[in-house]
């Protein structure tokens, strides 16, 4: 997919590890160059 008018390319990704439903507390960095996602994951022993 391209955006109308400001030339970036969006890639879609599906396969992240499934975030925590109670609290995920997520946190994206991000500059010119790089994307950071971060959170808590769903506990897979509960």
């Amino acid at each position: 997919m391209k955006l109308s008018n400001t030339g970036d390319i969006v890639i879609e990704i599906n396969n992240f590890p499934q975030a925590s439903a109670g609290a995920p507390i997520p946190i994206i960095l991000a500059d010119e160059h790089t994307t950071v996602l971060e959170y808590c994951m769903q506990d897979e022993f509960s």
